[in-house]
């Protein structure tokens, strides 16, 4: 109880002013904002998706790239084996 017999602490004389309420934003101002935003967001995909679509096509390429090769390593080879077997049937 002694907290209550304490005295309070002198009040400021002079009143806090409040702040004068905000103005809520136009509607078009929240929307040309939200416009803005979702065409800046538009255009970093679009340009993701151009990257992605360079990339994809690069890949495409060299797979391209290694089946050729692949195939004319396994041309080569059934070329040697076919020789081999030639040479061995001719040596009979």
């Amino acid at each position: 109880m002694a907290e209550l017999d304490r005295p309070m602490a002198p009040r400021d004389q002079q009143k806090s002013k409040r702040a004068a309420p905000r103005k809520p934003a136009s509607p078009e101002a929240g929307l040309t904002a939200a416009v803005e935003r979702l065409e800046g967001e538009m255009r970093a995909l679009v340009a993701e998706r151009d990257r992605l679509a360079g990339e994809l096509d690069a890949a495409k390429a060299r797979i391209t790239e290694l089946q050729d090769a692949q195939t004319a390593a396994v041309n080569r080879i059934d070329w040697v084996v076919d020789s081999l077997k030639s040479m061995l049937e001719g040596n009979r």
